[in-house]
C-alpha cells in the first residue's frame, strides 16, 4: 500500500509541476509580448511572493481545519478554474486582459499555496515518516523532469494551440492530478502531538487544537507560539530567511554567463541542463547521501560548499569549470531543501503543520523580493561579479555559524514511531 501511495503522490506532484511550469511560461510570454515591458513581467514574480507572505499563513491555517486530501483537491479546483476563466476572458475581456492576467495569477498562487501545506500534512499519513525523505526526493526529481518538459513544450504549445489552448490544457492536467488523489489510502492513524503540554504553555494555556470556535487569527498566533517553542526549528527557519538574501544572484545568472563566460542562449542552456541533472540525481539518491550526516552537518556543509562555488564562479571564465561549479552549487542546495522540508514535516505536529508551514513560507520568503531588486541595482552600479561574491561570502559565513550554534548542533532526527501505523 505504501508503494502504491508513493507512486500516486509522486505522479500527482509531477502533473502539478508540469501544469505550473506551462502556466508560468505562458503568462510570462503573454505579458512581455503584449507590453514589451520587463517591469510588467517582473510584477509576476513580485505578486507570487506577496501572495506567499500575506496570504500563505492564512491558507496554512485553513489547511489545519480540513482533511488534507480534500483540501488539496480544493486547491486544484481553484487552479483549473483559473485556467478556464483565463481562456474565456481572453475572448470577452481582451481589452482589459492584462489586468485579468494579474488577477488570475494571484488566484492561481492561492491554489498553489492551498495545495502545499495540505500535501505536507498528507505525506506522513500515506507513506509513513520513515519513507518521507525518499518520497520527497522522488517528488523533487520528478518535479525537475516535469519542469524541463514544461519549459520545453511551452513555446511549441503556444504556437500550435494558442494561449487559450494552453490555459485549457493546463486545467485538464490539474483535473487529472486532482482525480488521482482519490486512490490514496491513509496508512497511519492520527497521532496525539508529542509535545502538547509545552505547546499549551506557549499558547498561554489555550487549546491549539483547530476548531470552528476559534478565529483564524487566534489559530495563526497559536501556530507562531508553537514554532517559537521549537527553538531549533525556529533557528533553522531564520537561517533560511538569512540565506535567502543570496537569492539576489538567481535572476542575474544569465548576466553572469554573458559577461564572465562570453556565452549566449546555448551556453546558458548547458548551465541550466547541468543544474537540472544535479537536481534529478540528488532526488533519487537523497537517502544514501544524507543517511550518515546529522541535520547540522547537512546545513553547514551545504552552506559552505554553496558559498565557495558561488565565489569560484566569478574567478574563472572557462565554461566547463563554470558548469561543474554550478552543478555542485545546485547539488548541495537541492539536497539541503529536500532534507529541510522532510525534517520540518517530521518535527511539526499534524494539528498545526499547515499554519506552521504557512508561517515558515512567509518568513523565509520575506527578503526575496527586496534582495532581487538590490541585486539588480548592485549589478548595474558595480559589476555582476560583486553580487555573486557577496552572496557566496554570506552563505559561507552562515555555514560557519551553524558549526558554533549549540541549538542547531544538538538537533537529532525525530524518533519514528511505527505503533500508529495501520496494517493494510
Amino acid at each position: 500500500m505504501k508503494k502504491r501511495n508513493m507512486k500516486i503522490i509522486v505522479s500527482n506532484q509531477f502533473l502539478t509541476q508540469l501544469a505550473d511550469s506551462v502556466y508560468d511560461i505562458a503568462i510570462f510570454w503573454y505579458v512581455y509580448e503584449v507590453s514589451q515591458s520587463a517591469l510588467l513581467a517582473s510584477i509576476i514574480t513580485a505578486l507570487t511572493f506577496a501572495t506567499q507572505i500575506l496570504i500563505g499563513p492564512l491558507l496554512g491555517t485553513f489547511a489545519d481545519r480540513f482533511e488534507p486530501k480534500r483540501f488539496m483537491q480544493i486547491g486544484f479546483l481553484v487552479m483549473l478554474t483559473v485556467g478556464i476563466f483565463m481562456a474565456i476572458s481572453f475572448h470577452f475581456f481582451f481589452d482589459y486582459f492584462l489586468i485579468v492576467v494579474y488577477v488570475g495569477l494571484i488566484l492561481h498562487d492561492v491554489g498553489m499555496f492551498i495545495v502545499a501545506p495540505a500535501k505536507n500534512r498528507l505525506l506522513p499519513r500515506i507513506v509513513s515518516q520513515k519513507n518521507l525523505l525518499k518520497v520527497n526526493g522522488f517528488i523533487s526529481s520528478s518535479g525537475q523532469v516535469a519542469t524541463l518538459i514544461g519549459t520545453s513544450i511551452s513555446g511549441f504549445a503556444i504556437a500550435l494551440i494558442g494561449f487559450v489552448g494552453v490555459m485549457l490544457s493546463h486545467s485538464l492536467i490539474y483535473l487529472i492530478a486532482s482525480l488521482i488523489l482519490m486512490f490514496l489510502v491513509e496508512i497511519t492513524s492520527k497521532v496525539r502531538p508529542t509535545n502538547i503540554d509545552e505547546v499549551a504553555i506557549a499558547a498561554s494555556k489555550e487549546d491549539i487544537k483547530t476548531n470552528t470556535k476559534t478565529s483564524l487569527l487566534q489559530e495563526l498566533v497559536h501556530g507562531y507560539k508553537y514554532l517559537r517553542m521549537k527553538t531549533e526549528v525556529f533557528k533553522l527557519i531564520i537561517l533560511a530567511m538569512v540565506v535567502n538574501v543570496s537569492t539576489m544572484v538567481l535572476p542575474l545568472f544569465v548576466v553572469l554567463v554573458q559577461i564572465q563566460y562570453n556565452g549566449g542562449a546555448v551556453m546558458f542552456g548547458f548551465f541550466s541542463a547541468a543544474a537540472s541533472i544535479a537536481s534529478i540525481i540528488v532526488g533519487l539518491m537523497i537517502t544514501k547521501l544524507t543517511e550518515k550526516l546529522s541535520v547540522a552537518q547537512i546545513f553547514s556543509y551545504s552552506f559552505l560548499v554553496a558559498g565557495i562555488t558561488l565565489i569560484l564562479l566569478t574567478l574563472t571564465s572557462i565554461p566547463v569549470i563554470g558548469i561543474a561549479l554550478y552543478f555542485s552549487f545546485t547539488f548541495v542546495i537541492v539536497a539541503l531543501n529536500i532534507k529541510f522540508n522532510t525534517y520540518l514535516i517530521t518535527m511539526v505536529d499534524d494539528e498545526v503543520r499547515g499554519r506552521v508551514f504557512g508561517i515558515i513560507g512567509a518568513i523565509s520568503g520575506f527578503l526575496i523580493p527586496i534582495c532581487s531588486l538590490l541585486g539588480g541595482w548592485l549589478a548595474d552600479t558595480f559589476h555582476v561579479n560583486i553580487v555573486f561574491i557577496l552572496s557566496g561570502a554570506w552563505i559561507f559565513c552562515t555555514g560557519i555559524y551553524v558549526f558554533f550554534d549549540k541549538d542547531i548542533q544538538q538537533i537529532k532526527e525525530p524518533v519514528i514511531n511505527e505503533e500508529n501505523t495501520l496494517s493494510i
